[in-house]
């Protein structure tokens, strides 16, 4: 080491190029800060978007709910409610119930339904 010369002189540092390293240093670390904002903006970007496309659904099925609701109550739902479930009708109407003959098996080989056989 030279005596004359101050320790940072020798690594070849000197005030001015101690100040450009710095600078460099400080600009890389606001180059990565920029990059990093950019990169979580577009996620938050992109979770807004998914959460704004999940909204819509969600006041789509409210929607839908809430005329499912809407008819539920109506009294057109009540009527067709007390005709088929409860076989109900206006005064001076007549119930009927249709019953179908069982159909009948034409021409089974055995191969079939062979199922029957095994499963009565």
């Amino acid at each position: 080491m030279d005596r004359g010369r101050p320790a940072d002189f020798v690594l070849g540092l000197t005030p001015l190029r101690l100040l450009l390293l710095a600078a460099a240093l400080l600009l890389a670390y606001l180059a990565f800060l920029a990059v990093n904002n950019a990169i979580h903006a577009r996620q938050l970007h992109q979770e807004e978007v998914r959460l704004e496309q999940e909204l819509q659904e969600k006041q789509y099925q409210e929607a839908r709910l809430e005329a499912l609701r809407e008819y539920l109550r109506s009294d057109e739902y009540v009527e067709a409610v007390a005709r088929r479930e409860l076989g109900l009708g206006y005064p001076g109407e007549t119930n009927a119930v249709v019953v179908s003959p069982e159909p009948e098996r034409q021409g089974s080989t055995g191969w079939e339904h062979w199922w029957e056989r095994y499963f009565r």
